[in-house]
Parts: C-alpha cells; sequence; structure tokens
C-alpha cells in the first residue's frame, strides 16, 4: 500500500502567544527536528505548515534536502494552511497531519490508520483524544479538507478540524484506539526523561496580544467561569502567574486575589482594570496561611496535575465558604500514571479525577475540552478536563 503524504504543523509560537515549544532544544536541536527526523525513517513527501508570521524562520529544516516542502501562510487558520500547502496534490489522496512537538508519534498507528482510511472510504481518522497528544496524528482526505473550507465553520474548526467531522452529519470518521500494549511503562519513561531536557515549561506562556482566541484553552477556563459568578463573590485564584485570568475574572465579581510561589511572575500582566479590585500574593497553594471559609469561589486551572492532589483539594475545601464553587482544569489522559510532561507529578483519567475530587466535594457538571476551546455538552472526554464542584 502506498504511503500517506505528511503534513506537519508547525509554529514559532503557541495558540496562548508564548513560545512554542517545538521550537525548544533537544540534544542541540530543535524538538521538530526530532519530528521531521522520526518521519523520514518512513515517509518521503512531507510538508512544514507554518503560519507566515514564521516566513524563512524554518527553512534550516530543508539543510540538502530539497523534497523537504515548506509552506508559509494564513496565520489563524491551520485549515486554510494545509488545504493551502497541499493544492499540488489530487484531491483523493490522504494526509497524515500532526504536530511539529510529537517527535515520539506512533508511526505504526499513523499506517494503521492510513489503511483503515483507504479500506473503508474514510473522510478522517483521528486518536481518542484522551490519548497522550504526543504520541498521536491524524488522517485526512485532502478533498474533504478543500470542501470544508467552503462553509462558514466556526474559526475553533479551523483549528481543529477533525470535531466538526466527528459530529456533523454526511462525513464518514473514525476514532482508531491503538493496542495499549505498545505503551510500556519503559516507552512512557523514556518519553518522559527525553522531554526533562527539552519540552520543559514550568507554566504555560501567556501572551494576550498574541494569542489566538479561537484556539486558547487556557483563557477559555477563565470565560466558561465567568457565567457562574455573582458581583458579590470573593474570589481566589490558585496559581494565578501573570495575573491575566485573575484580570478576566474582576469585572464579574467583587475581589479577586491571585496567588502564586513565583513572585518574579506573580501580577506581570499589566491589568486595565479601572476597579482595582485585584490583589496579588506570593503563597503556597498547598498551605496558603489564609483563615477558613473566606471564599464564595476558587479557580484551581492547570495545577492539580503538580502537587499532591488530596492536599490540594484539601486546602480548597478549607478556604470555600459553604456552598462555594471550586473550578478546577487538568489534562486527561488515560495513560496519565507516567505523563510526558516532566513537572506533572502525574496526569488524570476522567475516572480517575472524579473519584479524587468527589471524596470533597459535589461534582456539579464536567466537560472533556476536546482541544483548543471545543467541547460538546455532556460530553466528558477531551484532552483536558473542565469541572464545577460545591462545597456542601
Amino acid at each position: 500500500m502506498t504511503k500517506p503524504i505528511v503534513v506537519v504543523q508547525a509554529s514559532s509560537r503557541s495558540w496562548s502567544g508564548g513560545n512554542d515549544l517545538c521550537m525548544n532544544l533537544m540534544d542541540s536541536s530543535p524538538v521538530i527536528s526530532h519530528t521531521i527526523n522520526a518521519l523520514k525513517t518512513r515517509y518521503q513527501n512531507i510538508i512544514i505548515a507554518a503560519p507566515e508570521f514564521d516566513q524563512g524562520g524554518l527553512d534550516f529544516l530543508k539543510g540538502s534536502d530539497n523534497s523537504l516542502i515548506i509552506h508559509y501562510g494564513q496565520d489563524e487558520s491551520p485549515l486554510s494552511r494545509i488545504v493551502a500547502a497541499t493544492s499540488h496534490l489530487s484531491g483523493d489522496e490522504y494526509i497524515l497531519r500532526l504536530n511539529a512537538l510529537n517527535f515520539c508519534v506512533d508511526l505504526d498507528a499513523a499506517d494503521e490508520m492510513y489503511s483503515l482510511s483507504v479500506t473503508e472510504q474514510l473522510d478522517m481518522v483521528r486518536f481518542p483524544e484522551n490519548f497522550p497528544s504526543l504520541f498521536t496524528s491524524d488522517i485526512y482526505k485532502i478533498s474533504i479538507l478543500r470542501q470544508l473550507l467552503t462553509l462558514n465553520l466556526d474559526s475553533k474548526y479551523h483549528v481543529h478540524p477533525k470535531y466538526y467531522l466527528s459530529e456533523s452529519n454526511g462525513f464518514r470518521s473514525a476514532i482508531y484506539t491503538p493496542p495499549s500494549y505498545r505503551y510500556t511503562d519503559e516507552l512512557l519513561k523514556t518519553v518522559r526523561n527525553a522531554c526533562s531536557s527539552s519540552i520543559y515549561q514550568s507554566r504555560i506562556e501567556v501572551d494576550l496580544l498574541k494569542s489566538v482566541k479561537s484556539a486558547d484553552s487556557i483563557r477559555h477556563h477563565y470565560e466558561m467561569t465567568i457565567p457562574y459568578l455573582e458581583k458579590s463573590f470573593q474570589v481566589l485564584d490558585l496559581a494565578c502567574g501573570s495575573g491575566f485570568g485573575a484580570d478576566l475574572l474582576s469585572g464579574s465579581v467583587s475581589k479577586v486575589t491571585g496567588i502564586d510561589i513565583d513572585g518574579q511572575q506573580l501580577g506581570k500582566f499589566k491589568s486595565n482594570n479601572p476597579v482595582n479590585n485585584i490583589e496579588f500574593i506570593v503563597a503556597d497553594v498547598l498551605c496558603t496561611g489564609f483563615p477558613d471559609a473566606l471564599y464564595d469561589c476558587i479557580t484551581a486551572f492547570e495545577i492539580i496535575e503538580h502537587v499532591d492532589p488530596d492536599a490540594l483539594l484539601k486546602e480548597i475545601f478549607r478556604l470555600l465558604k459553604p456552598g462555594g464553587l471550586c473550578f478546577i482544569s487538568t489534562p486527561q489522559n488515560v495513560l496519565g500514571h507516567i505523563p510526558s510532561t516532566p513537572d506533572h507529578v502525574r496526569e488524570f483519567s476522567l475516572t480517575e479525577l472524579l473519584d479524587v475530587v468527589s471524596k470533597y466535594f459535589k461534582i456539579e457538571k464536567v466537560i472533556g475540552i476536546k482541544q483548543g476551546v471545543i467541547y460538546f455538552e455532556n460530553d466528558p472526554l477531551g484532552s483536558n478536563t473542565f469541572l464545577l464542584a460545591y462545597k456542601l
């Protein structure tokens, strides 16, 4: 059987506006170089699709390889970018799409998905959303991507078209789950060790001036919280970093207190808040030293995977007033006992997270964020779990 054409989505900038980790060095070479080299062991036709603002910045990947194609363009729409980068190809052909960060992509699974697509004449095949992202890829029929551009799609589906195809009638799509025996603890530890020297970031960089709102999941967590807030609320934002999230919440409540253990990062975001109802304090999320039952609402976004979950939840419980709201987000990972991110103690499957949170709170709502800002009501599976809970 023939092989698919590979399209690598690459950028120097993440969706949140900070530096993208694919440009970090691994063994003296950017991570994207390792991804390309891994692909070359199996595939001959590789295209890199990068935004216009990176024009020329990835040309170093070519070296003496004249077969490697690099397309720059369409900053806001990866869908348009992929269609433009593959305009010379037949619509009947298939592409294997993956992120430049995925240096350990499962190539056997990629071939199996391609074979399934050709045999079953599918329009798209993807991994489960709760699978470790560094191993994943997607298969698309080129004509279907071109067809999507003729539709009036929400911008979030220009970032992740696979979820439009999965949820819409008239398209043939499938989810492929690779055999679990491939992902041994030894492999997971090897990937984690590799990431510890390169794909390491103590916190996600956020630059709201450069971020893409239709794909920025970090901002989205705060925006999902706002409808539940009341003007009288006292809110605590845990591990708030620069304070951009506290600023987003401040217009809906009486006061926001943001805490972070990193005093150099704390409150760096330059707020335009005219009310001046935000306070920043250097404190440990596991032992704040604040009085009991002080807050109406506590946000804990992308924290629980970094610490002892029971210690964090006990502190949140102590600080909340009776009936107080708790919002938690964290990566959803069916293989999270050995996460690839080096400073994550563990990541949680959906069941594991619900089990630990329900020991302390009544869980009211669970949302599985597929990728970026995409989620579907009453569907808790995702690459990220967002939940609302109450203190009884």
